[in-house]
């Protein structure tokens, strides 16, 4: 055995390391980056709660969900969009159809949505 296949094969596990961790993590890494940058610039509406719908999933033991809403902005315009949000207990009464939440959207790509939760019931 080569030096060059003993490095390779040491290597092995670091790289399959890397690559499940960004499939894995990659996702909930790169929504809190356009969460925090949303909370920034992002343009205020208002989303209408219109369905709910378990994902089976959970961070540290809350669950995530996964929310469509009707948005409508200040400007007058109206989309529906769905995104995940990781609720606690507490924030399960507020998920009813009808509810209504300030929001953050994208001016360029409408579909990237946050609830900002500094303004709105949903804290």
């Amino acid at each position: 055995m080569t030096t060059a296949n003993i490095i390779l094969i040491a290597l092995l596990p670091i790289v399959i390391i890397i690559v499940v961790f960004s499939i894995v993590f990659g996702p909930i890494i790169k929504r809190s980056f356009l969460k925090k940058r949303l909370l920034k610039e992002g343009l205020p509406a208002t989303g209408t709660l219109v369905n709910v719908r378990q994902t089976n999933m959970r961070i540290n033991n809350s669950p995530v969900i996964e929310l469509t809403l009707d948005v409508k902005s200040n400007l007058g315009e109206s989309w529906q969009v769905k995104i995940k949000e990781i609720i606690t207990i507490f924030q399960i009464q507020l998920l009813k159809p009808g509810a209504t939440f300030n929001i953050l959207y994208d001016a360029n790509d409408k579909t990237k949505v946050v609830l900002d939760k500094a303004t709105s019931s949903f804290q």
